[in-house]
């Protein structure tokens, strides 16, 4: 693999013993922390080239056929994926699926730029990917998710395919009828959830629903237990053996093209025009849990994920 640490906060940087490990491992860092406080939570159109660019030009691996391994800090920042699914997707040229591991689908609507509540959608639209498969939901954004502008189309035509946390229900006024992940009889859908806790049954379905040989992963670690990580988000129910069990199995039955890792809380800096950094604020405020997080334990929490999850994806993928 060729592994980078894309430093767009200081998250990273709080963790010495893992970008020492990481380093040792052949990482590249690559220091974006200029960009970092106008990008967070979302990115405008001008922006987004200047990023993409920047990122194809330092990015280490897109010119080998080895997998390019990411990890970059808070999960305010997982638009940025879809950047990197597209330069590697452009570089490798062979249809791939995004597996998602991540406490909300990220599937809403942002008419301009990307949001990092709007990506997969964003990927879907563009046809960066064939399918997206979501892994470990638990979050609210499931409960009446017309309203908030949820991409329920990709779900009725089966490009994206959702296995939440635990089994849940949305309550819909339209037909989005019934897919590999859902079920829907009248204006309630069904999810086929209990992804947290990995089982040879839960992972018989979702490698049902990758239908390509790539893949590229992406773990947002608000996908995971307050015990094991600390973010800027509501956080899910999945422990860190049973997503290192996901990574193994995906590993064993599929070409893994890409791989990133983030959801390391970190303050929220914004620079940028007036109403832009307002909105921003205010988002925060209405949408981030009103917690301080957990100091320096949760900057050691995220720390062992962090060196748990190197080992597990060097001992996949290299």
């Amino acid at each position: 693999m060729r592994l980078n640490l894309l430093h767009l906060d200081d998250a990273l940087l709080r963790q010495p013993r893992f970008v020492a490990a990481a380093k040792a491992s052949g990482a590249r860092e690559i220091s974006l922390t200029d960009l970092g406080p106008s990008i967070r939570l979302w990115v405008k159109p001008a922006d987004l080239e200047n990023l993409r660019g920047r990122l194809a030009a330092a990015l280490q691996g897109l010119d080998h056929d080895e997998p390019v391994v990411t990890w970059m800090g808070s999960g305010d920042f997982h638009h940025v994926s879809a950047l990197l699914v597209s330069l590697i997707g452009e570089a490798r040229n062979i249809p791939l699926t995004v597996i998602q591991f991540d406490n909300h689908p990220d599937w809403v609507s942002c008419r301009r730029g990307i949001h990092c509540g709007s990506w997969i959608r964003y990927i879907l639209d563009n046809r960066l990917a064939q399918r997206v498969v979501s892994i470990g939901s638990t979050s609210t954004d499931l409960a009446w998710p017309e309203f908030k502008g949820a991409g329920l189309g990709h779900v009725a035509a089966s490009r994206l395919v959702l296995f939440p946390g635990a089994r849940m229900h949305s309550m819909v006024l339209g037909d989005y009828g019934y897919g590999q992940g859902h079920d829907q009889k009248g204006r309630r859908i069904t999810w086929r959830g209990n992804s947290s806790v990995f089982s040879e049954r839960s992972a018989a379905r979702v490698l049902q629903a990758i239908e390509t040989e790539a893949i590229y992963i992406t773990i947002d670690k608000d996908v995971l237990a307050a015990s094991d990580a600390d973010t800027n988000w509501d956080q899910g129910q999945m422990r860190r053996g049973d997503l290192t069990a996901w990574l193994k199995v995906l590993a064993s039955h599929h070409k893994v093209l890409g791989l990133d890792v983030l959801g390391d809380r970190s303050v929220s800096e914004f620079e940028g025009p007036l109403m832009s950094r307002f909105l921003k604020r205010s988002e925060i405020l209405i949408d981030q849990p009103w917690r301080c997080g957990q100091g320096q334990s949760g900057n050691e929490i995220n720390e062992k994920t962090n060196l748990a999850l190197l080992d597990a994806v060097g001992a996949l993928l290299c």
